[in-house]
């Protein structure tokens, strides 16, 4: 069985010469253990597990080992396990997960900036619910700075669901980044749509009154970056993320967003992010004419497409974005000051699919594009710069000639700053 079909369980280390070579040495040790056989019977699965976690707990507690490690990534695998049924050897399809630990009491990393873990790997650790693993392992890791979950479903019923972000709250007081690829709440999915608002209310009144319990007032989480993917309903945004009392978006300074997302912010204090990233939805959404919340200091707009027509969509949106921040601002300033300062200083970045480029150059899109470009680059230009994941400055020169020749039309990479690989 090769190691990767286990869950990968990678710690990240710090990188003195004096200590990264025993602790290469260490984890070609607890790779050997495993034999390269594609499925294992169930006893035999049961040895090499144990095998595995003494092996584990032997190498890495080693201080000069665990001292090391700033960061783990705990990521799903399935492993397949065989089946005898009389003469017969059939692979089931019954996936099997296991850990090198049992608890996250006995996770001998005690000094972890960075967390990356998926939930699904909480329903094979020794605690009285998947939540409740979650919590031991928050509580042992009081340093944690950067947090990535994936797979998160929150089950209860109205009153009594897990209350995330309070547990974040209360024990992530360092957190500066929190990422989520997928987070759930199973009465939301379970429910009609006419009795989802009020499922909602029932959830939040419930933990209201939890946490009265457990203490007087649970400072709100200082979050400097924010990462919240497609695969999270609005409803859950608006109500569990952001209307739950425990994220203080006035501290936040780099957001990745929905662009149905961004609707539910215009109540709440952003004058501190300075790079916006904005994914459209396919199919193309509707263009919402609800209020849209001011960014008096952005400085990076990343929009991330999956079509030209998702391009030209986020374009209408991001004129909407610096007409209105315009208007905050000069609002806002005294009489005498320059009310413009602002505008012409943001930088606008444009990320779609690589085969994307590859689509013929006649179509209907690209002039839309090239027109929107020219205007938001001419004299007095609204933005500084708009720069687009394609790296043959011919391509764009052909698709974009009203652009290019203002010079302000560049090449250049998306800062993808929620990628764990690059923590």
């Amino acid at each position: 069985m090769p190691f990767s079909s286990l869950y990968t369980f990678l710690p990240r280390y710090s990188t003195s010469s004096s200590t990264i070579f025993p602790i290469l040495n260490a984890i070609s040790k607890a790779v050997a253990l495993y034999p390269n056989h594609g499925c294992l019977n169930a006893s035999r699965l049961v040895d090499v597990r144990d095998a595995y976690r003494a092996s584990f707990h032997n190498v890495f507690c080693a201080p000069g080992i665990s001292g090391c490690v700033r960061g783990i990534s705990i990521e799903a695998r399935d492993l397949k396990t065989s089946v005898e049924i009389g003469e017969f050897l059939t692979l089931s399809g019954v996936g099997h997960r296991t850990l090198p630990i049992s608890s996250f009491r006995h996770l001998p990393f005690r000094n972890l900036r960075f967390l990356s873990l998926d939930w699904l790997v909480l329903e094979h650790i020794e605690s009285e619910s998947s939540f409740g693993a979650f919590e031991d392992a928050l509580v042992i890791l009081p340093q944690l700075e950067r947090l990535m979950l994936k797979s998160v479903d929150l089950d209860g019923d109205d009153g009594a669901v897990d209350d995330l972000f309070a547990a974040l709250a209360t024990h992530c007081t360092m957190l500066t980044m929190l990422c989520i690829e997928s987070l759930q709440y199973s009465a939301l999915v379970l429910s009609t749509e006419s009795s989802r608002i009020e499922i909602c209310r029932r959830i939040i009144d419930g933990w209201h009154l939890q946490r009265s319990y457990h203490t007087s007032m649970i400072a709100p989480i200082p979050l400097t970056s924010l990462y919240l993917s497609a695969n999270i309903d609005s409803m859950v945004v608006e109500n569990f993320v952001l209307a739950a009392g425990c994220l203080q978006t006035v501290f936040l300074e780099r957001a990745f967003l929905l662009e149905t997302h961004i609707y539910l912010l215009a109540p709440y204090d952003l004058r501190n992010v300075t790079h916006l990233s904005l994914k459209d939805v396919y199919p193309i959404a509707q263009d919402f004419s609800g209020p849209l919340p001011p960014f008096p200091s952005l400085k990076r707009l990343q929009v991330i497409a999956q079509s030209f027509q998702g391009i030209v969509h986020l374009l209408k949106l991001t004129c909407r974005i610096i007409a209105g921040t315009i208007t905050y601002l000069r609002n806002r300033m005294a009489p005498d000051t320059k009310s413009d300062h602002w505008q012409g200083e943001l930088d606008l970045h444009i990320e779609v699919p690589d085969d994307l480029w590859a689509v013929a150059d006649d179509s209907s899109h690209l002039p839309l594009i090239d027109d929107a470009f020219d205007v938001l680059l001419s004299a007095p230009p609204l933005l500084h710069s708009i720069t687009v994941n394609q790296e043959s400055v011919e391509v764009l020169t052909r698709r974009f000639p009203k652009s290019m020749a203002s010079g302000k039309l560049l090449n250049d990479r998306s800062d993808i700053w929620w990628d764990v690989s690059c923590w």
